[in-house]
């Protein structure tokens, strides 16, 4: 008997049969991330548990989150970890910026620069900021990675592209010091100008002392640089930022 792949109309019937169970899938987890949110943290659990067991991997990286957490349940790393183990395999990228931090910090894992380059690796090319950021650390110190300080600060540009203000100071310092990068004390100012903007302490700061370096016409072309970067990625940022993923999964990097 040789095997056939389906093809035409009985194709498109397999994909209307699988929509309704997608659809349902997808209300279900909006109702655990509403719960999530509402921090009605029981509710939730047993919401994302259920989800996770069908290999939901949205629900697979909630479900890690709570146990990394300690909400509706004691702290468990190890648990966070299989969680997001199994999340990480399906391309769920902030599960992967998490391996990438329990590999680098050696937490229920045993420490591996290279484990945590590897996933820092798969997150970042998914755009997420805060994998994005500690890759090019890891370039900058050769950490898990031959040390290249031009890799490191062209992670630091496509963080610091998406607004990330600790992104934008780095590559403002590399900028200064000429490392990785040809020095352009204008766009040093630039880099800090919207990391300050960003909250940045150090970077107002540094702007203070730099600003007393520059000319008035150096001063002006860091303005329009910064213009000109506004007109490019803000619109485009601020868009991004509001079609993220609401279910406040995203806290957990703040403490990263």
């Amino acid at each position: 008997m040789r095997w056939r792949y389906p093809t035409g109309s009985f194709v498109l019937l397999l994909a209307l049969l699988a929509a309704p169970a997608a659809h349902a899938q997808g209300a279900s987890l909006s109702a655990a991330s509403a719960a999530y949110l509402a921090k009605s943290y029981d509710q939730a659990f047993a919401q994302f548990q259920t989800l996770a067991d069908t290999g939901l991997r949205e629900a697979q990286y909630m479900l890690g989150l709570m146990h990394h957490q300690g909400q509706a349940a004691p702290r468990n790393l190890a648990k966070a970890a299989e969680w997001f183990f199994r999340a990480a395999r399906q391309g769920e990228a902030r599960a992967q910026y998490e391996l990438g931090v329990l590999y680098a910090k050696g937490n229920v894992v045993q420490r591996d620069d290279a484990q945590a380059m590897k996933w820092f690796l798969q997150a970042a090319k998914q755009g997420h900021q805060q994998a994005e950021y500690n890759l090019a650390v890891m370039y900058l110190q050769g950490a898990g990675v031959v040390e290249s300080s031009k890799n490191a600060a062209a992670w630091f540009r496509r963080a610091a592209n998406q607004s990330f203000a600790e992104a934008q100071y780095q590559l403002g310092l590399l900028y200064l010091q000429g490392q990785g990068v040809g020095q352009d004390l204008v766009e040093a100012f630039k880099w800090w100008s919207l990391a300050a903007d960003g909250g940045s302490r150090l970077a107002s700061r540094a702007l203070n002392t730099l600003a007393q370096e520059l000319s008035t016409y150096e001063l002006e072309d860091a303005a329009q640089r910064v213009a000109d970067w506004r007109a490019e990625y803000a619109p485009a940022t601020l868009e991004a930022g509001a079609g993220a993923d609401a279910t406040a999964a995203d806290a957990s990097a703040a403490e990263r």
